[in-house]
């Protein structure tokens, strides 16, 4: 039985044919030499323009850093502004690798307890009380990942009016599932009024435009910051391989044609996904309000039993168990600080999620007290 992987962050389609015919135009017209450590200027224009139409913010290309993916986007940022023992406060639950990074610099990261009973909204008080002389940075992932919350322009304003207490706290928006939005806009954090500059972003084209295998993101990083963003990129990787960055300028100058085909799938496909696990009965989660995973709490299939009498006591068991008995991949909420979920990928082709959610079923009905 082949393997289905419903753990992964990359989707299953297919980067976008003019795309890659425009990366292998550019190789052909000899683009394949160093690049600027800033990024080509066509990229960084087409990333402003972006923001210009789709968020009605006015962005400098001079503010922007291209970089190999946004895992470096963040790295170059926390390299830049923690020192060790500063520390980070970050929502849980949360992408896992944000604890890797902030521990390369030595930096703390301090959780910030969320719910799903409320759709893991981050309360003001809560944030308020978690900051104290050593808070250096604090990471809004919007959307969520794993959590796949749409924070909405209010509750922004409302993390704000704390934040605007600590100038010293720069504020940082992970915004890579921007574009993979079902039941509302995402706003960006560069919309809001950012008096004293230290608004950071990153995003990329690797969720959004199929582009995992590109490595290819960027950050938008306040001017102060920006010079030493850019020497130690200089000192690192230097540029992204300029027929790379020409296709990545090709898919945002072509955003709505691309990204229409596959959102017309993603739709599709979460609402199978959230019809059949409430067939499947005893998952509680909330719909995705973006991103292409269903954080879904799987506690009820925990402390019992597989056919050969061994117990399932945790969520690391359970994916463990239903990758090795039904050749299904599902990725533990232990990763988030969630025990007891699960993110699970609806970036299937659909046959196959099908197929996935049968084996979903199977597996956890075979469980027994």
């Amino acid at each position: 039985m082949e393997l289905i992987n419903m753990a992964s962050g990359a989707a299953y389609f297919q980067t976008a044919e003019i795309v890659q015919q425009a990366a292998i135009n550019a190789i052909k017209q000899g683009f394949t030499s160093y690049g600027p450590t800033e990024g080509l200027l066509v990229l960084r224009e087409a990333i402003a323009q972006r923001y210009q139409e789709v968020n009605k913010v006015k962005i400098s290309p001079d503010k922007i850093l291209i970089t190999t993916g946004v895992k470096q986007a963040l790295f170059n940022l926390f390299r830049t502004v923690l020192k060790p023992g500063d520390e980070v406060i970050a929502p849980e639950a949360n992408w896992f690798g944000f604890h890797e990074l902030i521990g390369e610099v030595q930096a703390k990261l301090v959780i910030l307890p969320t719910s799903p009973d409320d759709e893991y909204t981050i309360h003001p008080e809560v944030l308020a009380q978690a900051i104290t002389s050593k808070t250096r940075l604090f990471i809004l992932c919007n959307p969520g990942n794993p959590t796949s919350r749409i924070y909405s322009e209010a509750d922004i304003e409302n993390l704000l009016s704390v934040l605007n207490q600590h100038p010293q706290v720069i504020i940082l928006s992970d915004e890579i599932y921007d574009f993979v939005a079902f039941t509302s806009r995402v706003p960006s954090l560069l919309e809001f009024n950012d008096e004293i500059d230290r608004f950071a972003v990153v995003n990329g084209f690797s969720k959004s435009f199929a582009m995992s295998g590109w490595r290819i993101g960027y950050l938008i990083v306040p001017e102060r910051y920006y010079q030493t963003c850019y020497k130690f990129q200089e000192n690192t990787i230097s540029g992204v391989s300029p027929f790379i960055q020409i296709a990545a300028a090709v898919a945002l100058q072509n955003y709505q044609s691309i990204l229409e085909p596959m959102h017309i799938i993603l739709v599709q496909n979460r609402n199978y996904i959230c019809s059949k696990l409430q067939e499947i009965g005893n998952i509680s989660f909330n719909e995705p309000q973006a991103t292409y995973y269903v954080f879904a709490d799987l506690s009820f299939y925990l402390q019992k039993k597989t056919t050969e009498g061994k117990y399932l006591e945790s969520s690391i068991a359970l994916c463990q168990y239903l990758k090795a008995e039904y050749a299904l991949e599902l990725l533990a909420g232990d990763y988030f600080g969630a025990p007891g979920f699960a993110r699970i990928s609806f970036a299937l082709e659909p046959k196959q999620l099908k197929e996935a959610l049968e084996r979903l079923q199977t597996g956890l009905h075979a469980l027994h007290e």
